[in-house]
């Protein structure tokens, strides 16, 4: 894990508003953040909990006394605006509003949640609750142009090692410096390294390897 200027200033915020909205464009890194700041806080001896099943069963969860983080993954999800984005549905943030308040009303607690930047935006245009509850307050946007040079090459190296990349494919990331193209690529995002360097992934031959790779980088919507 490259530890970047967004994951130092990710640490900064949650200590001091113990809730945390991880927001950005898809694969710049939101989760992999959220991640190792739940790691260091399990470290620092709170209990984590996943709410993978939403907020009404994080809740059931909560105890009191406890020093607990909670993550949320994704916490507004794909369909959270309704079809067609048209409404907000089954009164979702009234849910996450109660929790925040949770949350809020416990100084042994604290919340990571990550979403997509464009449908936290929607959902708060269309939901006074979340207005009230000041939800923009706790965000923070990530942004792949925060990450330096350096921080690129760190985590196209760490992705290479540790991916099962074959030999004759990191060969030719090395061939002609190939790499940099990859570092300094406009579209360059952590969820496009991790594919292009993913053993499971990658399967075209060595020699159409430079190709594939940059075809991710130059279309990375085709990733879903």
């Amino acid at each position: 894990f490259v530890q970047t200027r967004a994951y130092l200033q990710a640490v900064e915020q949650l200590g001091r508003d113990r809730v945390l909205v991880l927001s950005g464009l898809p694969g710049v890194g939101k989760s992999a953040i959220a991640d190792f700041l739940l790691y260091q806080k399990v470290a620092e001896g709170y209990q984590p909990v996943i709410a993978r099943d939403g907020f009404e069963a994080a809740a059931k969860l909560h105890i009191e006394g406890v020093r607990q983080v909670f993550l949320y993954d994704d916490f507004l999800g794909a369909t959270f605006l309704g079809e067609g984005g048209a409404a907000l549905v089954r009164n979702e943030d009234r849910v996450i509003t109660d929790f925040l308040n949770l949350i809020a009303d416990d100084d042994d607690k604290l919340l990571i949640l990550t979403t997509r930047e464009h449908i936290l935006t929607e959902a708060v245009d269309r939901s006074e609750r979340l207005r009230h509850a000041s939800i923009s307050d706790y965000r923070y946007v990530v942004r792949v142009g925060g990450y330096t040079a350096e921080q690129r090459a760190r985590i196209l190296y760490n992705h290479a090692y540790f991916n099962g990349l074959a030999p004759e494919y990191l060969a030719r990331l090395r061939r002609d410096d190939f790499f940099f193209k990859i570092i300094e690529h406009p579209k360059f995002s952590p969820r496009v390294v991790e594919w292009l360097t993913s053993a499971r992934r990658v399967t075209v031959p060595a020699a159409d390897y430079q190709v594939f790779a940059m075809r991710l980088l130059d279309d990375p919507a085709s990733l879903g």
